[in-house]
């Protein structure tokens, strides 16, 4: 195995490692049932008591970030985007409602204090279906990440400030922990035999003494 493989191997086995460490983190700030919150209650309080969340009134804002991949025959498809949630009551939700409502003309809130955040949402028409839905099941990862640096610079260009938001991915669960633990042994020992192969000495070569 050559040096930059063994370095990517490692890197893997680095990476399984604090992925099944941020899962047992936040998975002993969780319980298996969700908390019901409304979007103003994350907003205001964050996850507190259990970063299991069912979110409900809420209303999706019109500006977001999405990554995209493109096809050779076929339009761009989202794989995961970052949009905007302000509470049902707020006056840009009531503006929306408005019989002539115009988004061109309806200013987007400011600040906003949840951003959800989504794996499942690859079009317009499966973001206006999210935005449809009453309440939404997730868990709330402030405890373990941060927006991206791009992310967060894209979102702050339209809605200022978003350091301190929430972020409520969509559809995650709690990990169970015994999958956590064997991520952690796992990825441990890929990295270790992945560093004890740089000190193992090397068998010499076979001499002959035949003329």
């Amino acid at each position: 195995m050559g040096v930059l493989t063994k370095l990517v191997v490692g890197a893997v086995g680095a990476g399984i490692v604090l992925w099944g460490a941020n899962e047992l983190r936040l998975r002993g700030a969780a319980s298996d049932t969700p908390t019901r919150m409304t979007c103003q209650e994350l907003g205001d309080k964050g996850a507190t008591d259990n970063a299991h969340v069912l979110l409900t009134d809420f209303v999706l804002s019109s500006d977001l970030v999405y990554e995209h991949k493109r096809k050779a025959s076929s339009r761009a498809k989202w794989t995961k985007v970052w949009v905007p949630a302000v509470p049902s009551d707020s006056a840009y939700a009531m503006a929306l409602r408005e019989p002539d409502a115009d988004l061109a003309t309806i200013p987007v809130p400011r600040p906003v204090k949840v951003i959800v955040v989504s794996s499942d949402t690859e079009n317009e028409a499966d973001l206006t279906a999210l935005g449809a839905r009453s309440e939404l099941q997730g868990m709330v990862t402030n405890l373990i990440r941060s927006l991206g640096a791009e992310e967060k610079k894209l979102l702050e260009e339209s809605y200022g400030d978003v350091s301190k938001a929430q972020i409520f991915e969509v559809g995650r669960t709690p990990t169970s922990p015994l999958l956590a633990v064997l991520a952690i042994v796992a990825g441990a020992g890929v990295a270790l035999a992945v560093l004890l192969s740089f000190f193992r000495k090397k068998r010499p070569a076979p001499r002959s003494d035949r003329v």
